[in-house]
């Protein structure tokens, strides 16, 4: 008997005013919007079973410069928070949506 898959964690946003990336030699560059306002990232969250703690990973993709080599967080447009949100939204087309973003 296979187990059932479980459903995939609900989406979130997470908001900041920027990240820190870092560079080979242990340097933080600092990365924000230009002009300055709040971005948000995407991310999901979740419940422990084992603990009962919430965790609130953030989904990363490329580099958004070239002064780094790790990954970033996704910054998704305005336009996308509500297909992001949405409990509807399926593994395929959330997957566009960060690759688009």
């Amino acid at each position: 008997m296979t187990k059932p898959a479980s459903p995939p964690p609900p989406a979130c946003l997470v908001l900041a005013d920027g990240c820190y990336a870092w560079r080979e030699l242990k340097q933080p560059i600092w990365f924000h919007p230009e002009p300055r306002r709040v971005a948000a990232f995407a991310g999901v969250w979740d419940i422990s079973d084992d603990d009962n703690q919430p965790s609130l990973p953030l989904l990363l993709g490329p580099p958004l410069g070239t002064r780094v080599r790790d990954a970033m967080p996704i910054v998704l447009p305005a336009e996308s928070f509500s297909a992001w949100l949405d409990p509807a939204l399926g593994g395929d087309d959330a997957i566009d949506l960060l690759v688009s973003a």
